[in-house]
């Protein structure tokens, strides 16, 4: 079930993306994994998406004088994903692999989701 807001509220976080949008950006989807016995490895299934997000913020920290963890804030819009986005899925982005480490969906009514902010780290 919807509501009145749904109407202008997720085409409006759409445009918010949009309007920030950088485009080298890919959501990759971590679909299933399978035991290969001829390797011995675990091998994992990927859905990568082309697809961009608005860039909050990207921070550096120092830990212990040599070890840096970059930390960057993304809007992903809910009509580019195909599924609400979960930890075990990664992005790239800076032509790095950067891991999610918190999802803030940004809901409207019953199961709509607007807008997905990702807290990623390397």
């Amino acid at each position: 079930m919807s509501a009145p807001q749904d109407a202008w509220a997720k085409p409006l976080a759409l445009e918010l993306v949009n309007l920030f949008r950088e485009t080298e950006i890919t959501f990759i989807r971590q679909e299933s994994q399978t035991y290969n016995p001829e390797t011995g490895q675990v091998e994992a299934a990927q859905l990568r998406i082309k697809c961009g997000a608005a860039v909050e913020s990207v921070s550096i920290s120092e830990e212990g004088g040599t070890n840096e963890t970059h930390t960057a804030t993304l809007w992903f819009d809910s009509n580019t994903l195909p599924t609400a986005p979960n930890t075990a899925d990664v992005v790239e982005y800076k032509d790095r692999i950067w891991r999610i480490v918190s999802i803030d969906p940004l809901l409207g009514s019953g199961n709509t989701n607007y807008a997905y902010k990702l807290t990623v780290q390397t």
